[in-house]
């Protein structure tokens, strides 16, 4: 279910990274208005209050 969720959360970020840019990932065209960074997978999350472990499933 914890994947599920993970795949259908980035698919929707996904799509509004590229709404807003206005292109695709690595595509380049006249309207595209900024840049768009990668992603790499992440262990831990940290704030000033919290941390989150993300266990390697």
């Amino acid at each position: 279910m914890a994947k599920l969720l993970e795949s259908v959360l980035n698919q929707v970020l996904q799509a509004q990274a590229t709404e807003q840019i206005k292109a695709e990932p690595y595509e380049r065209t006249k309207e595209r208005e900024d840049y768009r960074n990668g992603y790499y997978k992440r262990g831990r999350i940290r704030h000033k209050s919290w941390e989150y472990s993300i266990a390697d499933s």
